[in-house]
């Protein structure tokens, strides 16, 4: 994707921000851009059509400046918007996606195409932060320390922001400059437009790579900063009452390198997960919440494919080893990056605390990490050894990967990974295993996008006790092709559209397939901003080897399915999403899902949300121990209600309540023999769950870091081997049967 600026005006850019940083009055962020000193900042203007992706001039004028200053490197917006195009606003939560006007700046402080952040900021005053790593995977758990002021005047909407040098980590500089690359987007929530800088969407294979390089001043900022938190707990349910002190601790002597201490890390006890009730072998996902963990992170993020994780942080402070289910306290955490013009490296270490539930004690974790990655321009190659000690259980774990990004040429990105595991664990033989990954992204046309993927786990690999592997015992081949037509003309009632096809072929090392299918599907995108997407899924028959947890296989007829998603547009207090889906499961069952999810704005400062996931399967096939499983006819109901209300800034009010009721009438037991389903005689009954979670959490934001929340927190779970109960009757048993309350004060205050 060739720059909208010859190459040839990028050194003025350069010289112009030199004699910006000059400029000595102090910024006031306010959101105006009144101050004299953007008179010298650089001016980008070019901005096109990107949604849909017809490169032409926008129909609202949009500037942007940059300026670079000694305390950070600032950017202003003006978007003009006057009344004849709506002006949309949705107040949210930190990374929650904004159905509003918003801007988002998309920055590589490095300028090499590898790593770069999103920050976002709608005109309501909404934020997203993210960390963008692999070209275009998005890690919303890191939540940066920067500023932003939004103003509105009768034709425009304006937006002020910092981003101190200590934001990210950064390389040296050369002859006292620094090249950054951006991607400047605007979007206009009620005509459903996007406007860019340079003039590419979010698709784009090689996103972070293709940005528009700007040469600026290279300043070396010092900062340091202590985060204390003090968080007092009352357990209702069980009459007890805790008090957790601990302190983050951050330094920078510069731009090129940060240490990070953590003393008794905060657990995020004011965040929920989701809640999940899971049959299946596969273990469930979690995002990081705690700010130690998800601070200045991304060098420490290496994927080797299939959604697996090297380092999935939430094992550190998981259940202990020894004992009942809880968590673990962990003493203290540490992190160090540096960077220079062709390596990055970082250390990671953390040590739990010991545990005693009741007479089980449980000896704390040790984990460590050791990271570097070397730079060139084409390729990008790490190294990443991790290591966890479990004394508990007489074992140590070790995995090391080499991975490697290369970027031939323009629109192709390939990575891919190598690397081994080793366990040593008392009484038992040492243990090794490998991983194989190798992926590529080629973006041959603006028209047509190619994946290509290809990934190898042995049977042994063992990648559980830091990172995250969905399984080993792995070989996947898959491609996939999507056909874009990015403009239907001002005439149709499609704005674009597209078609995809994804080829997926899974078997294991024995050579049984594990997975086979093929995934067409259709996307209309209508110019009211409403989009449909319908999906078909044949699958051939396929081995489910891991459904017996290590008791044999089972060979099962494939999950054919057929899929309609719609998204709808934000139009006056409303906006609804829904998803509608038919598919086998089981021997030959049929399952329909249907999920609903409207939002209604009910004023400038209060929405609410509800999600509901209603499922009737007619033969629903689950492990029942050892060898044996058996079959259920189930219905499931899901409730996900969310309400946010913003009473005056910096107030921040927030209500949500999850509710999972599930029935499951007995039909037929099974045993595994020899891959085959043997009916047998063993005594079957129904049963029914309910599980039931509510947080209400206030909030108030006195600065950047410095928070003080309250949070009551509720939970009950029901279960019934009768199997008689409706879902009203289950939400009452698990709301009766309280399992979890908690009322919370939190106060962080950085220094």
């Amino acid at each position: 994707m060739r720059p909208f600026l010859p190459r040839i005006v990028l050194p003025a850019l350069g010289a112009l921000l030199f004699v910006a940083h000059a400029q000595a009055e102090p910024m006031t962020l306010d959101g105006r851009l009144v101050e004299a000193a953007w008179d010298q900042a650089v001016r980008l203007e070019d901005f096109v059509t990107v949604m849909p992706l017809t490169r032409e001039m926008p129909e609202v004028r949009t500037q942007a400046w940059v300026l670079a200053k000694e305390e950070g490197l600032y950017f202003g917006f003006r978007c003009e918007q006057p009344a004849s195009v709506p002006r949309t606003r949705h107040p949210t939560t930190r990374d929650v996606q904004a159905r509003a006007d918003r801007l988002n700046v998309m920055i590589d402080f490095d300028g090499r195409g590898v790593t770069a952040y999103e920050l976002t900021v709608s005109l309501s005053g909404g934020i997203q932060d993210a960390q963008i790593t692999g070209q275009n995977q998005y890690n919303y758990d890191w939540d940066g320390r920067w500023e932003y002021a939004v103003a509105e005047d009768s034709e425009s909407w304006s937006v002020e922001m910092r981003l101190p040098w200590s934001l990210a980590a950064q390389s040296g500089a050369v002859e006292g400059q620094r090249q950054i690359g951006l991607y400047l987007s605007r979007f206009v929530e009620a005509t459903g437009r996007r406007y860019s800088i340079p003039g590419y969407d979010f698709e784009h294979p090689t996103f972070v790579a293709d940005m528009r390089k700007l040469s600026i001043p290279a300043f070396s900022q010092g900062h340091w900063s202590v985060v204390p938190y003090l968080a007092i707990s009352d357990d209702r349910l069980n009459a007890q009452q805790e008090t957790r002190i601990g302190a983050d601790l951050f330094w920078s002597p510069n731009s090129q390198h940060q240490l990070s201490l953590a003393v008794q890390p905060d657990f995020g006890q004011v965040e929920s997960d989701d809640l999940v009730v899971n049959f299946n072998a596969i273990e469930t996902f979690f995002s990081e919440k705690r700010p130690f963990f998800t601070e200045n992170q991304a060098l420490f993020n290496v994927p080797v494919g299939n959604g697996a994780l090297l380092i999935n942080t939430r094992r550190i402070g998981a259940a202990p080893d020894a004992g009942s289910a809880g968590v673990s306290d962990v003493d203290v955490a540490a992190k160090y990056t540096g960077s220079s013009n062709r390596m990055d490296w970082g250390v990671l270490l953390a040590d739990e605390a010991d545990t005693l539930s009741g007479t089980t004690a449980a000896s704390g974790r040790s984990f460590h990490v050791l990271r570097g990655r070397w730079r060139s321009d084409q390729v990008d190659t790490g190294y990443t050894l991790t290591h966890v000690d479990r004394p508990s259980l007489a074992r140590e774990s070790w995995v090391q990967v080499v991975d490697s990004q290369w970027k031939p040429v323009e629109g192709l990105v390939i990575r891919g990974a190598l690397g081994n595991s080793r366990i040593e664990q008392a009484g038992s033989a040492d243990r090794q295993g490998g991983l194989a990954w190798i992926r590529a992204d080629w973006a041959q046309s603006e028209r047509l996008r190619q994946e290509y993927e290809f990934n190898r786990y042995s049977r042994h690999l063992q990648l559980n006790d830091f990172g995250y592997l969905p399984r080993a015992d792995l070989e996947q081949y898959r491609a996939e092709w999507t056909w874009y037509t990015r403009s239907h003309g001002a005439a149709s009632v499609l704005r674009n559209s597209a078609w995809e096809l994804e080829l997926l072929w899974q078997q294991n090392t024995a050579g049984q397939r594990v997975l086979g299918d093929a995934e067409l599907s259709h996307l209309w995108h209508f110019q009211s901003n409403d989009a449909l997407k319908l999906m078909l899924v044949p699958q051939l028959d396929f081995v489910d080897d891991l459904i017996t947890r290590g008791h044999g296989y089972v060979t099962l007829p494939g999950n054919h399915a057929v899929g309609l998603e719609y998204e709808g547009r934000h139009a006056g207090w409303t906006q609804f999403n829904a998803e509608l889906w038919v598919y086998r499961e089981g021997l030959r069952g049929r399952v329909w899902e249907l999920y609903l999810e409207p939002t209604f704005f009910l004023s400038e400062k209060l929405t609410t949300t509800l999600g509901l996931d209603v499922l009737d399967s007619s033969n629903w096939l689950i492990w029942d121990g050892d060898d044996r499983l058996a079959t259920y006819a189930r219905r499931k109901l899901e409730l996900d209600w969310t309400l946010n209300w913003f009473p005056a800034p910096k107030h921040e009010i927030r209500l949500r309540t999850q509710f999972v009721g599930l029935s499951a009438d007995a039909q037929q037991t099974w045993r595994a023999v020899a891959g085959q389903l043997v009916s047998d005689e063993r005594e079957l009954r129904d049963f029914s769950l309910g599980h039931l979670a509510a947080q209400l959490r206030y909030r108030y934001e006195f600065g950047p870091q410095r928070e003080l929340y309250l949070v009551f927190s509720r939970g009950g779970e029901f279960e019934d081997d009768a199997g008689e109960n409706g879902y009203d009757r289950l939400f009452d048993l698990s709301r009766a049967n309280v399992t979890a309350s908690q009322v919370m004060a939190k106060l962080r205050w950085a220094f």
